[in-house]
């Protein structure tokens, strides 16, 4: 009799331990990892452009856009520094480069005369930049610092020279856009462009 009711109650119990069994083949089969976008990455230029004669009269951005290519087919413009850098979406990037330079930044008179006093100062460029997506377009929060001996600074003037730009932007791949413009005699011109 006791062997019968073992047997009842292994019968009973044979659907609720299939059941059990086959839930947890279910859940087994379901997937488990979580399903990671991988991050795009970008390559961007930042050219600053000086040029020997400012762009002419009030232009649109794409109209200096124009007058810069025209200019560089003619060799007129000067390429004071590219950066090119490769950074991934929302991740904060820094590029700088660097250079120590004596420069005169004074006088003294001595008793041979005239005596030029010599100091280094650190020249360079800084960029800082984060991208994201934006559709079809990509925000850039773009940072970028250059300080440079000014044109006598080699003969002995203590002449620097500066630009400085904090900006967010939208930019199109493959689409130089003008970051910024200073006319003058000359020119002095900040391009960015994303690389398709």
């Amino acid at each position: 009799m006791r062997y019968f009711a073992v047997l009842i109650g292994c019968w009973l119990l044979a659907p609720a331990v299939a059941g059990a069994q086959d839930l947890g083949r279910a859940r087994s089969e379901q997937p488990t990892a979580v399903e990671t976008v991988r991050p795009r990455s970008y390559v961007f230029q930042i050219a600053e452009i000086r040029t020997a004669v400012a762009a002419p009269g009030v232009l649109t951005s794409a109209e200096v856009l124009k007058w810069l290519e025209e200019a560089q087919k003619s060799g007129q413009i000067e390429f004071l520094e590219t950066v090119r850098m490769t950074v991934v979406e929302d991740q904060k990037s820094l590029a700088q480069f660097g250079r120590s330079v004596a420069v005169v930044t004074g006088e003294s008179q001595t008793r041979e005369g005239q005596k030029q006093i010599r100091e280094r100062r650190e020249f360079g460029t800084i960029v800082n930049l984060v991208a994201k997506a934006i559709g079809d377009t990509v925000g850039v929060e773009l940072g970028y610092d250059a300080a440079r001996p000014g044109d006598g600074a080699d003969s002995g003037a203590a002449e620097m020279t500066t630009t400085q730009v904090k900006t967010k932007l939208i930019v199109e791949p493959g689409k130089p856009t003008l970051v910024t413009a200073k006319s003058a005699k000359a020119g002095t011109y900040l391009v960015l462009i994303l690389e398709k």
